[in-house]
């Protein structure tokens, strides 16, 4: 990425970027938290209606997908029916 200015490095247009957006999601389910609560339904029932919600579903895929990999590392390739049974 090319940048036009020189006092700002690639750190702090990151932290400039994800600032924005974090204070804007945050005022966006603040001020309209219907949205929060169609949001969460739509990323249970995996049907996503936006890209953010689409990429929520793979984020939490992915997290599901490599606690499952640690379960069945620890238990031997087990099938795990309850978190339960890896305590056992």
């Amino acid at each position: 990425i090319e940048f036009f200015n020189d006092n700002l490095s690639k750190y702090s247009l990151r932290f400039y970027f994800l600032a924005y957006l974090l204070l804007f999601y945050c005022s966006n389910y603040l001020f309209r938290p219907v949205r929060f609560v169609r949001t969460a339904i739509n990323i249970a029932g995996n049907n996503p209606q936006s890209r953010g919600e689409h990429t929520m579903i793979g984020i939490i895929k992915q997290y599901t997908g490599l606690l499952r990999s640690k379960l069945r590392f620890k238990t031997g390739n087990k099938a795990i029916k309850s978190p339960s049974a890896f305590y056992r």
